[in-house]
C-alpha cells in the first residue's frame, strides 16, 4: 500500500468549463460492498480499499473531459499513473462512464451521488462476455475513483492490486544498470524455470485529444525489449539468445491520427470505433526478445536483490517508458502469475498538479 494522498477538490473540468465533482468518499464502500459480494458469492476472499490515487484521478479526467478509457488524457495507461502515484505491484484497471458528449450544458448542479448505479457495478461484477476482472482471486486491494457531474452523470474507474511483493528498491534505472531489490510475502515465490521479468517498451506519452480518446478500443503493452533470467537453484545459467513474441495489437489512440473529427454522436461513434476495431483485428506485431541474465542475490528469507546491465536498451530506445513486469508463483499452484509490474520514466517525471 501507498502513502495517503491529499483528495481532489471540486474544480472547473478542463474541456467544457462545467463543474465535476470528485464523490469518491461518497461511494467507495458500497462500490466495494458490491465487489465483496460478488467475490463471495465465487468463493473468493474479498478485498479492501487501496490507497493509490490513480483510479481517482483517472475518473476525474474521464468526466472533466468526457471520454471513457484506459488511456488518460495526458497520453499515460494504467500502470503508468498507478506507479506514478507510487504502486509497484501488480494491477489491472476497470472504467465505465459515457463514451461520447458533443456538447456541454452550461449549467452544472451537484447530483446524489451516495450510490453508483447498480448497472455499471454489475456490468464489472457480472459482464456479458470474458471473465470478470474483479474476480481475479489473486487481487488484494481495489482503487476507487469515482467522479460526476450534472450533465454527464457518473464515471467510475477501479484498481485492482495483488500484494506479493515487499520492495525493498523498487525497480530503477540508474548508472546504465536495473535494478530491483524485493521479497515475497503472502504465499508468493519466485521461479527458477521461467524468466524472472520482463522489460516493455513505450515512447515518451504526450496529450491525447478527445477523439482519439472516444474512437480508440484497447490498450498497449509496449514492444517487449528484454526478458531477465537468473540462476536456478544449482547455480546454473541460462543461455542467452532471444526468442519470438506475437503480441496483438489493438486499436490504441496513437493509432488515430491527431486531427479526426469528434463523431456528433455516441452511435456515430461506435460504429466508427467498431470499423477501427475490426480494421486492427487478428493483426500482430511479431518481436525477437533478448534474453539476458542477471546478477541476483538470493537470501535464505527468499529476499532477491537482481541488478543487470541496460546499456544496449537505452541507447537503442532512449528516452520513453520501461515496463518491469517481474514474475513468479503462488502457494502450491506452479502456475506462472506477474508480481509486480513497474513502469520507469526516462528521463524521471513527476506527478502533475
Amino acid at each position: 500500500m501507498n502513502a495517503s494522498v491529499t483528495p481532489l477538490t471540486p474544480r472547473l473540468g478542463a474541456t467544457s468549463g462545467r463543474e465535476v465533482w470528485d464523490v469518491t468518499d461518497e461511494g467507495a464502500d458500497l462500490m466495494l460492498r458490491h465487489i465483496n459480494e460478488a467475490r463471495r458469492d465465487a468463493g473468493l476472499h474479498t478485498l479492501r480499499l487501496g490507497d493509490n490515487m490513480a483510479a481517482r484521478d483517472h475518473a476525474y479526467d474521464m468526466c472533466s473531459n468526457v471520454f471513457r478509457s484506459h488511456w488518460g488524457s495526458d497520453g499515460t495507461t494504467p500502470v503508468m499513473r498507478y506507479s506514478l502515484h507510487g504502486g509497484c505491484q501488480y494491477s489491472r484497471s476497470w472504467v465505465t462512464g459515457l463514451n461520447h458528449q458533443r456538447r456541454a450544458k452550461p449549467e452544472a448542479q451537484r447530483m446524489d451521488m451516495a450510490e453508483p448505479q447498480t448497472a455499471m457495478v454489475d456490468s464489472l461484477v457480472r459482464p456479458t462476455k470474458g471473465a470478470s476482472v474483479a474476480l481475479n482471486p489473486h487481487w488484494y486491494y481495489v482503487n476507487v475513483g469515482i467522479a460526476a457531474s450534472s450533465d454527464s452523470g457518473i464515471w467510475i474507474a477501479l484498481q485492482f492490486e495483488t500484494n506479493y511483493l515487499e520492495f525493498y528498491k523498487r525497480p530503477h534505472v540508474g548508472s546504465g544498470f536495473l535494478e530491483f531489490d524485493a521479497k515475497p510475502i503472502n504465499g508468493a515465490g519466485f521461479s527458477t524455470r521461467w524468466h524472472l521479468a520482463r522489460v516493455n517498451y513505450l515512447p515518451p506519452p504526450h496529450r491525447l485529444n478527445r477523439a482519439q480518446l472516444v474512437l480508440a478500443s484497447g490498450s498497449d503493452a509496449g514492444r517487449p525489449i528484454l526478458s531477465i533470467m537468473k540462476p536456478d537453484a544449482a547455480g546454473k545459467r541460462y543461455k542467452e539468445g532471444s526468442y519470438i513474441v506475437d503480441q496483438p495489437v489493438g486499436v490504441n489512440p496513437y493509432d488515430i491520427d491527431s486531427s479526426y473529427e469528434l463523431p456528433e454522436s455516441p452511435n456515430e461513434a461506435a460504429s466508427i470505433a467498431r470499423g477501427l476495431a475490426d480494421t486492427a483485428s487478428g493483426i500482430k506485431e511479431t518481436w525477437n526478445v533478448r534474453r539476458q541474465n542477471a546478477n541476483v542475490r538470493l537470501s535464505d528469507d527468499g529476499r532477491l536483490w537482481a541488478s543487470m546491465r541496460f546499456h544496449t536498451a537505452l541507447d537503442r530506445f532512449r528516452e520513453g517508458v520501461y515496463v518491469v513486469t517481474i514474475w513468479g508463483v503462488h502457494g502450491n499452484d506452479n502456475t506462472i502469475i506477474p508480481l509486480s509490474e513497474h513502469a520507469i520514466f526516462v528521463p524521471p517525471r513527476a506527478l502533475e498538479g
